[in-house]
């Protein structure tokens, strides 16, 4: 394709030549890479169908992607197996002479991956690192918010003329397994028209999870008419930590089904629920990506850092009024004052109230 010559008001730029084979990096996380998928979808329906795009992800994120019609392939990188080594992989990369490498990592294995697959061009995520770190550190120093991550992946697209679509994140699932999650979700609960409140306590780190006596004080809101099912999601590593939300609940008001899914299955079970009450995870990103209408509660970290739900119905309950958020941009291990006010004064009853609001039938998402 030629170059075409594209306007605004301040300036005027030539837009590339689309290219036929393109190469997109973003080795992890989880709600990092459900991120990419709008540029992915954006992307696919710039190009045509014949175009080859492909997604370089670590294997044990693999799943999130594999699926998606709009990839010619996924290629798996296994950073802590045999599958291997970084090398090897960017010569695999190199034998496919992309046009174009999206970086939208930008980390030290993406940056040698870049320089192994020798693509025509590449693009790199701008990461604002110093802003990032003024915010952080003296509460300032921006002016004017961070753009979501996901429009931060369209800025590498910005010289080609690819644009959001506004439809949002997304995943695919398998029928299988959709079918199979959902029996289990109604073999427990019937079929009494109760509406499933899913709840993800769990976070990678300590300062974004709200205290797990905190979810159980909010289900027994919630449970305490019968009009809702609660629905505990997570990794193998919250399994006790839903253990404790449940336990003292009647047995077919509450089901916990942390560390016996996969992420395909997790979404499938968000399927189910009609608001999903989560902290600051990857698993609010996979609740956006299945539509469901989200209570996100942050802690540590704020929307301005451009992480908060995307592309489906949502509010953030947080406690704005506190002059040490944010004290980190993806999270710590202990709160730096001491006082971890930033979650300990978001009220159960507060978070109900939420809950129960978009939970009424003319604001569920479909």
């Amino acid at each position: 394709m030629f170059f075409q010559t594209y306007c605004s008001n301040t300036h005027v730029m030539r837009l590339r030549a689309l290219p036929h084979k393109t190469a997109i990096f973003r080795l992890s996380s989880l709600g990092d890479i459900l991120l990419t998928t709008p540029l992915v979808r954006a992307l696919r329906s710039a190009l045509g169908p014949d175009a080859q795009i492909d997604f370089v992800v670590k294997k044990q994120f693999a799943e999130l992607v594999r699926h998606n019609p709009h990839l010619s392939r996924v290629i798996e990188f296994d950073a802590d197996g045999d599958g291997g080594s970084l090398g090897e992989l960017g010569a695999e990369l190199r034998r496919q002479r992309y046009d174009l490498v999206l970086d939208l990592h930008n980390n030290l294995r993406t940056i040698a991956l870049r320089i192994l697959s020798r693509p025509l061009c590449s693009e790199v995520i701008t990461k604002h690192i110093f802003r990032r770190w003024m915010l952080v550190r003296w509460k300032r120093g921006i002016s004017q918010p961070f753009l979501h991550a996901v429009d931060r992946y369209f800025e590498t697209l910005r010289s080609y003329g690819i644009h959001a679509d506004d439809k949002g994140l997304e995943i695919f699932l398998p029928d299988d397994i959709v079918s199979r999650v959902k029996g289990v979700i109604t073999a427990h609960f019937g079929t009494s028209g109760r509406t499933i409140i899913g709840m993800c306590p769990g976070a990678r780190h300590f300062t974004k999870r709200w205290p797990w006596d905190k979810y159980a004080e909010t289900a027994e809101n919630l449970l305490r008419d019968g009009a809702y099912g609660v629905l505990l999601l997570g990794g193998y590593e919250e399994k006790d930590l839903c253990d404790r939300i449940a336990s003292g609940f009647p047995a077919n008001s509450i089901l916990n089904l942390a560390g016996s899914l996969s992420i395909l299955e997790s979404a499938a079970a968000m399927d189910c629920c009609s608001v999903v009450l989560t902290n600051d995870s990857g698993l609010m990103h996979l609740a956006a990506a299945r539509r469901r209408s989200v209570v996100a509660l942050f802690g540590s970290t704020t929307r301005e850092l451009g992480f908060f739900p995307y592309g489906t119905e949502s509010v953030v309950v947080e406690q704005q009024d506190l002059p040490c958020r944010p004290c980190s941009h993806i999270g710590g291990d202990h709160c730096p004052e001491a006082h971890f006010r930033c979650m300990l004064d978001i009220h159960p009853e507060r978070v109900a109230v939420e809950v129960t609001r978009w939970s009424a039938p003319d604001t569920r998402s479909n």
